[in-house]
């Protein structure tokens, strides 16, 4: 069989040569393999297939070759969406580790990656009938880049890996996120592992079937984070597992959720840390809910609140603005947290008991240390502040442990 070695030119297919850094192998099915140049040193055609390096293309996938005068970022996979249509750019050294399946606007990828440097996998465009999903078993990275996607199959965004993902909102952009009515997932953005969200872009998500975000662990908004807009929920607004720890940016939630605003729960992993816990450093959230007997933010555990701004609003019956299942802790060190929470919805009544409202509600004790909480409980028979436990002011130079049971130099101030 005869066999042509090829290192700048390659006759069987239309080419563009000039002096460049990088070979774009362009295949019929949206998929372009960007190529540096050590990795073009020697090109193989034979038997109606292209090999380079490991990989071997058919020739009859593939469109066109061209060169281009770039360079690009070895573990970036680019995802771009174009109404019903999806196109891939990733790089040769990439494609062993990738198993990539492409109908229209649904992307599905599987990553077999174990080891760093982590892939980081970009996404633009828009689509309205389209989404990506994501396997693996290693942490990785999410950039949202300008995306549109409504999804009419399930989920718009589903990453399926239970490690750290690395979720960047772009300085400048507004992504929004939808998934389809009545379908089987969980939420319209939904991450198995551990999200740490970063950037200063926006991100819109609307939850038509359930959550409108879910992770399967806790979630961490650094400093640097944008705004996070939940536009509507049939299920909560952001279902959290582990521990929620915002460190900073914002979240708005508008009425259109259905059920709590932000819910974390306990792992079952009974060994994880924080389980179940909400720590506020800093930030903005914004909550305005209107259903019945739900909660703007709960927790199964511990809240811990040192700085940043809240305002939530509950209008329906039964509703609490902040739900704490232990204790509380309210100081400051990163600002003088804020709380201007309303419940206005009154009581409901359930196998003969009255269910309450309440602007703060915590089972366990309250410690507050410093700031400021402002209650407007309007609703019949509703509660500004609910205590099941002991209330304790800290004084000022007090040293406060978050989740100790006891804090030295606290002064009961009241019991329930």
């Amino acid at each position: 069989m005869k066999k042509h070695i090829i290192t700048l030119l390659l006759t069987a297919m239309p080419v563009l040569t000039c002096v460049s850094q990088t070979l774009a192998l362009y295949t019929k099915s949206g998929l372009t393999v960007l190529a540096a140049e050590n990795e073009v040193d020697e090109m193989i055609v034979s038997g109606g297939q292209l090999t380079m390096g490991t990989q071997t293309f058919s020739i009859a996938d593939l469109d066109s070759l061209k060169y281009l005068q770039q360079t690009f970022d070895p573990l970036r996979v680019q995802v771009n969406f174009a109404d019903a249509k999806s196109s891939i750019t990733l790089p040769l050294s990439l494609l062993p580790l990738l198993t990539i399946e492409q109908d229209g606007a649904y992307v599905n990828i599987t990553s077999a990656a174990t080891t760093d440097p982590e892939i980081t996998y970009a996404l633009q465009g828009t689509t309205t009938n389209g989404a990506f999903l994501l396997n693996g078993i290693y942490k990785c990275g999410l950039v949202l880049n300008g995306v549109n996607i409504t999804s009419r199959r399930g989920a718009a965004i589903r990453i399926n890996n239970g490690k750290r993902i690395d979720v960047e909102l772009v300085k400048g952009t507004t992504n929004n996120l939808a998934d389809c009515q009545q379908g089987l997932q969980d939420a319209c953005l939904h991450i198995k592992g551990h999200p740490e969200f970063k950037g200063e872009g926006t991100l819109n998500i609307t939850g038509n079937t359930r959550h409108a975000y879910k992770s399967g662990e806790y979630t961490l908004l650094k400093r640097s984070t944008g705004a996070i807009n939940i536009l509507a929920a049939v299920g909560d607004a952001m279902h959290i597992g582990q521990y929620f720890h915002m460190q900073g940016g914002q979240i708005t939630i508008s009425p259109d959720v259905q059920k709590d605003g932000i819910q974390v729960d306990k792992d079952s992993d009974t060994t994880k840390i924080n389980n179940g816990m909400v720590f506020l450093d800093s930030g903005i959230v914004n909550i305005n809910l209107k259903s019945d007997d739900v909660s703007g933010i709960k927790c199964d555990s511990t809240f811990t609140c040192n700085g940043g701004n809240y305002t939530i609003t509950m209008s329906g019956k039964a509703a609490k603005g902040i739900d704490v299942t232990r204790n509380a802790h309210i100081f400051a060190t990163t600002s003088t947290p804020e709380f201007n929470l309303t419940a206005s919805g009154g009581y409901l009544t359930v196998l003969g008991k009255k269910k309450k409202s309440a602007c703060f509600k915590v089972d366990g004790n309250l410690y507050f240390h410093a700031g400021k909480i402002t209650t407007q409980a309007t609703g019949d028979k509703a509660r500004g502040l609910k205590v099941n436990g002991d209330y304790y002011y800290v004084p000022a130079k007090t040293t406060l442990t978050p989740n100790s049971p006891n804090v030295d130099g606290a002064i009961r101030v009241m019991a329930e």
